[in-house]
């Protein structure tokens, strides 16, 4: 019975590569910019601070 395990290294292999990849092509964007719980604190002070002004 086949079990799939001699694959695994392959997977390994590709997904290290993958990994790597990221090192030479960082992300365009810090974390912080889309992070969804600085937006919504964002968008609260921006609502908080528009009933202010009503």
């Amino acid at each position: 019975m086949y079990d799939g395990l001699g694959i695994m290294p392959l997977g390994q292999q590709l997904w290290l590569e993958e990994l790597e990849s990221y090192k030479t092509f960082p992300p365009l964007q810090t974390p912080e910019t889309y992070n969804l719980d600085q937006v919504i604190k964002e968008v609260e002070a921006i609502r908080s601070s528009s009933a202010v002004g009503d």
